[in-house]
């Protein structure tokens, strides 16, 4: 193995080291030549889930050389479930999550004790962010907050994709009205992918100051919402005798824009949700004709798999 230039290896190992982070560790073991070759490489694709996998994963990045932080994908996904009654620990002042498996008593966790192991693991997802964005390039955040936008770093000059979904257990409606609210600019992002939003005024000027030069954009909408109409005027379609500010129009890079509808309501119970649905995606429909960027996208539930659907 020790034949080959450490060049070649490190090939190799950039190659390998695609997945949540377990290739990285199992090179690790393989040798202390291996071990050392791999440093500035077994970290750069890494999913994080859960609180106390944030907390381990960034005070493990604390401990290297900036030189050896080179995560360039990561994946972090955190769910309200991840704190539950059997799997409570305290550990060096931080609420760590326990084993599944472990059969301990009963511990009732309080809303109130719930809300600080939230907002300390999103101080250190933040900071963790901050260490590792000179390199990062691929990020996507599923977090029990509206508005993840907000642990961003004000610069990420090497990130392409970016998705950010919320799970709140208030609703899972995206507020995105922290982008671009802060001097943030991200000049190499292309593809941003959004969960379920609301009407929210220059939601598309946000994003062009946000990404100048993003060609993907998707998101998710509930069906009572008119962000079809935000959505046309900042595509240049449909009325156009309205003035539109050029700072809320989409730039001219963009080459897709896929919207991806709420699941259909029952008509029979819920008959005025289930017109507002019918209007809207009427008028998707509409757009999409009008503009061949816009894709208007299926839920799995409604027949369709996104499978089927051109990927951003």
């Amino acid at each position: 193995m020790e034949s080959l230039p450490a060049e070649i290896w490190m090939t190799i190992f950039s190659y390998a080291c695609t997945d949540d982070g377990s290739t990285g560790r199992s090179i690790s073991l393989v040798s202390r030549w291996f071990w050392d070759t791999s440093r500035s490489i077994k970290h750069q694709s890494l999913v994080v889930k859960g609180v106390s996998q944030i907390t381990g994963i960034a005070s493990m990045l604390e401990r290297l050389p900036p030189e050896l932080r080179r995560v360039r994908y990561l994946s972090v996904r955190v769910h309200h479930r991840d704190i539950n009654k059997r799997s409570v620990s305290v550990e060096d002042g931080v609420i760590l999550r326990g084993d599944r498996d472990a059969r301990e008593p009963e511990c009732g966790v309080s809303a109130r004790t719930q809300s600080g192991i939230y907002d300390r693991s999103m101080v250190v997802l933040s900071h963790m962010l901050q260490m590792i964005a000179p390199q990062l390039r691929v990020l996507h955040l599923w977090l029990p907050i509206s508005s993840p936008s907000r642990l961003l770093p004000s610069t990420l000059p090497s990130i392409v994709e970016l998705r950010l979904t919320s799970n709140d257990m208030r609703g899972q409606h995206l507020d995105t009205r922290s982008i671009c609210t802060a001097p943030q600019r991200y000049p190499s992002l292309r593809r941003l992918r959004l969960g379920m939003l609301h009407h929210q005024h220059g939601l598309f000027g946000r994003i062009a100051k946000l990404a100048p030069g993003i060609t993907h954009l998707h998101f998710c909408i509930p069906e009572h919402t008119h962000l079809y109409r935000e959505l046309e005027r900042a595509l240049g379609v449909g009325d156009t005798s309205m003035d539109v500010e050029k700072e809320n129009l989409l730039p001219e890079t963009i080459q897709r824009v896929s919207v991806q509808m709420g699941p259909t309501p029952n008509a029979g119970k819920y008959p005025a949700w289930a017109s507002m649905h019918k209007t809207m995606r009427l008028n998707l429909e509409r757009v999409a004709r009008e503009d061949k960027r816009v894709v208007l996208v299926r839920l799995r539930s409604e027949g369709t798999s996104l499978s089927s659907y051109p990927e951003i």
